[in-house]
């Protein structure tokens, strides 16, 4: 099978397993106790970005330029990332003394961020896709989620408590950290004396090196994080659990649509990468091709949603959560800019522009966070996903205009954007894409 074919398996597998075991969860537990499983989850990947610290671009553009170095690189990524988990951790700990609302949450959310630590075993994905080995990263991740969807289906028959759940998410990073290093051994024909021995190879002053050229992208990534899970988090805190319960209903139905643009974007990064060898105005075409087939498939989800969101929330999550239907018709039109902000970033990391993410970022998050304050108050859900809209808008679309160096980006997106309104042009746009990354 190809990459991308794997990606793909991977990527159908999850959505299965995560979507139908997900909304069984949501089912057995009601929309108030999956409220507060949503909130843990959420508080917890809220702060995950000081674990990843933004290096995973980085990481991928150095072994790609530096294959020789490639152990090296890892060593010093995961040591960075293992001490940003304990970091984290910490962080958290402190945290919770003023936002915990009430022992038992503070007590879970302390137990699930204790899987930040196995995340540093995830640089060994880094190298999957560096390489473009990525059956093995989807192979990983396809163990993981049978291990884990058995293990749910367990709780969900025994209508285990909440606390069971959270003993779950650890459960399922550990598997992953495991299987990432049996893969890696077994892609590179290393032995695990060998890995340990990876670590002699840690050289503090790379370290210090990456964690400067990585800064913008850290707290762009705490920035994106944000975006993702600050709405849940505040909704917590400014409604009750169970407006978190449907709001978190529509935010997993919305991310089912996620499945083939991310598979996209892991394929071709190391393609959009350009070198000596690689002209730059070829990359540059690339992209322009890119926003037009992320534009067109947003389009089409868009009128999907639109049409069945009352018959797909009702079938799905059931009567309960019936007011996440209109949740998911706003928040599925701020895909487009979300998927053009994942898109755009690889552009700047690529031009060495890590700053302009930062920025960007800064800008759509700051509406986001006043935008929550003003309407969740009044609109509940409602107004937590139109402040999502608004924010992915102003930071991966019309940020890039206001920046002159980046228009030739906006441009780019705004054309993608018209190119939805030729559907004559459709298809031959789509094969000649599909050709490119075959």
């Amino acid at each position: 099978m190809k990459n991308s074919s794997w990606l793909l398996v991977e990527k159908i597998l999850r959505l299965i397993i995560g979507l139908f075991i997900g909304i069984w969860i949501a089912r057995v537990l009601g929309p108030g106790e999956y409220g507060n499983l949503s909130y843990i989850q959420s508080f917890v990947a809220l702060f995950s970005a000081f674990t990843t610290l933004g290096i995973s671009g980085i990481v991928i553009r150095e072994i790609v330029a530096n294959p020789e170095k490639s152990d090296a690189i890892l060593a010093n990524a995961f040591t960075l990332r293992f001490f940003g988990a304990l970091g984290t951790m910490v962080l958290i700990f402190v945290l919770l003394r003023w936002f915990a609302p009430d022992s038992r949450l503070e007590n879970l959310i302390l137990l699930a961020s204790a899987g930040l630590f196995f995340q540093a075993f995830n640089v060994l994905d880094l190298y999957f896709q560096s390489q473009t080995l990525n059956q093995y990263s989807a192979l990983a991740n396809i163990v993981m989620l049978i291990l884990s969807a058995l293990l749910k289906f367990f709780l969900i028959v025994y209508n285990a408590p909440l606390y069971a759940y959270v003993w779950a998410l650890l459960f399922d990073s550990a598997v992953l950290a495991m299987n990432l290093l049996l893969f890696y051994l077994k892609a590179t024909a290393k032995k695990f004396s060998d890995f340990l021995h990876f670590f002699d190879k840690v050289q503090f002053s790379e370290i210090a090196l990456l964690l400067r050229h990585s800064a913008p992208l850290l707290l762009s990534t705490f920035i994106i994080a944000i975006y993702a899970q600050l709405d849940q988090v505040m909704l917590k805190h400014m409604a009750d659990a169970e407006t978190v319960g449907r709001y978190a209903a529509a935010v997993r139905l919305n991310s089912v649509w996620s499945l083939l643009p991310s598979v996209i974007l892991v394929v071709v990064t190391p393609s959009l990468m350009y070198s000596e060898e690689k002209i730059k105005e070829s990359v540059v075409s690339s992209y322009a091709s890119l926003y037009k087939l992320l534009a067109l498939y947003s389009f089409l989800v868009l009128a999907a949603t639109w049409i069945l969101s009352d018959f797909i929330v009702g079938m799905t999550f059931g009567e309960k959560y019936r007011q996440a239907a209109s949740v998911l018709n706003i928040l599925v039109i701020a895909n487009l800019f979300s998927y053009f902000g994942a898109a755009s970033s690889r552009w700047f990391i690529n031009e060495k522009q890590e700053k302009k993410i930062l920025y960007r970022n800064l800008f759509g998050v700051g509406f986001n966070i006043i935008g929550n304050l003003m309407l969740i108050p009044s609109f509940g859900a409602y107004g937590a996903a139109f402040t999502t809209l608004l924010s992915q808008f102003l930071a991966n679309f019309l940020y890039d205009y206001l920046d002159k160096s980046a228009r030739i980006v906006f441009f780019q997106k705004l054309r993608a954007m018209a190119f939805v309104m030729m559907p004559y042009r459709w298809l031959p746009e789509i094969m000649q894409y599909r050709n490119r990354i075959a």
